[in-house]
Order: C-alpha cells, then sequence, then structure tokens
C-alpha cells in the first residue's frame, strides 16, 4: 500500500508542476492575451470521454491567479479570479443535446502557490471524464 501512496504523490507533484511551469511560462503576455480573444490559445488542454447533456466535469485550483477555462462547448470563455491558495472547485455542465467529447482549453496567471507539497496546482483527481 505505501507504493501507491508514493506514486500518488509523485503523479500529484509532477502535474502541479507541469500546471505551474505552463501557467508561468506565459506570465509575460498573460494580461495581453485572453484565452478566445486576439488570437490567443490555451495554454493546455484536456479532453474529456463521450459526454451526455447533463454531464458535469469538475477540477480543483489550489493556487490563487487569474485563469479563463474554454470549455469546449460553444459557450463563453469562463474568467476565474481567486485570491488565495485554497480548493476550489469548478464545476461545468454539459447541457448539449449532442454527445460527444469536449476539449476543455485553460490559460491564465498563477501569482500564489500552496507550499504544502501533497497540493497540486490544478487537480483532476477522482475524475472519470478524462480520456
Amino acid at each position: 500500500m505505501q507504493s501507491i501512496s508514493i506514486f500518488s504523490k509523485i503523479i500529484r507533484f509532477f502535474v502541479a508542476f507541469v500546471v505551474a511551469v505552463s501557467l508561468f511560462c506565459f506570465e509575460s503576455h498573460a494580461d495581453d492575451c485572453v484565452l478566445g480573444t486576439d488570437g490567443c490559445a490555451p495554454e493546455f488542454t484536456v479532453t474529456t470521454t463521450a459526454l451526455s447533456a447533463g454531464t458535469t466535469f469538475s477540477f480543483e485550483i489550489s493556487a490563487a491567479g487569474t485563469y479563463y477555462i474554454d470549455w469546449g462547448d460553444g459557450g463563453a470563455i469562463e474568467p476565474i479570479v481567486k485570491n488565495s491558495v485554497g480548493k476550489q472547485t469548478i464545476t461545468h455542465t454539459y447541457t448539449n443535446t449532442n454527445a460527444g467529447q469536449y476539449t476543455i482549453g485553460m490559460s491564465g496567471q498563477a501569482t500564489l502557490y500552496s507550499t504544502d507539497n501533497t497540493t497540486a496546482a490544478i487537480s483532476f483527481s477522482g475524475n472519470t471524464n478524462i480520456s
């Protein structure tokens, strides 16, 4: 059982590191570039499994900053402003009548991270809708 716990911690650290590097690398133009405008592309994407109408997708953000989420369903870009490093669950319910995969685009600028090495900046743990 101990090896699963260590493996889980390594995965969480890796995901947090990749997200932190992705967000940090774009800090120089984050104020000028808002996802979905002026040709700004998402800094990273996540693809869902086939979802039907009424399915909810969620993830947690544990870093302060300003983020932009394109849920991939043709809706408006969702801005998220976090002022603390506490966990916040971000949720979206797909209302489209056509079942299918969605590519969720994310962009933004983290300004403060948790110093707890068990807390990922962005976590998709427990989400079974990722392909």
